[in-house]
């Protein structure tokens, strides 16, 4: 008898959404942006040990390079 594999991140998201009956769109660009935040802090879960406040600069970081990258204008004090 086999194990079932738990669901991956982004299948769950992609089960929320659709529970919540959100657009096809609406989908396609929430899981962009999860799977680009992912790669940006190169996978590394959450609880894994990192430098005191090392999560919420790199968050801060991660939403200046977006902005750059797309043109957005980012107002945020460091």
């Amino acid at each position: 008898m086999e194990v079932p594999q738990p669901l991956k991140l982004l299948d769950l998201v992609r089960q929320a959404i659709r529970f919540r009956y959100l657009s096809r769109k609406t989908e396609n660009s929430y899981l962009y942006y999860i799977r680009d935040f992912i790669l940006f802090h190169q996978k590394r879960h959450p609880g894994a040990p990192r430098q005191k406040d090392e999560g919420r600069r790199g968050n801060l970081l991660w939403a200046k390079v977006l902005a750059c990258r797309n043109g957005w204008v980012i107002s945020a004090k460091c």
